[in-house]
């Protein structure tokens, strides 16, 4: 663009827009979204470059949180 060759910048742009659209959609076209829900989200943060990121809090378990809702239930 700096050269003064904005058409051809523009047209490698929108080239370089739909093959981005193309790898995008045959990645994401093998995986089916109602069945394979979490092999889809996975497939999401590979093209994004997004990761799952697990909050953690501390002194919280699966222990802890089940005695917790035990006591609730029980009080019931």
């Amino acid at each position: 663009m700096q050269a003064g060759r904005v058409e051809e910048a523009d047209a490698l742009a929108q080239q370089i827009g739909k093959e981005l659209k193309r790898h995008s959609q045959s990645r994401l076209g093998q995986i089916n979204g109602r069945s394979d829900v979490k092999d889809m989200w996975e497939a999401v943060r590979k093209l994004t470059g997004r990761r799952l990121e697990v909050g953690v809090v501390p002194g919280i378990n699966a222990d802890t949180l089940n005695d917790h809702y035990l006591m609730l239930c029980e009080a019931l």
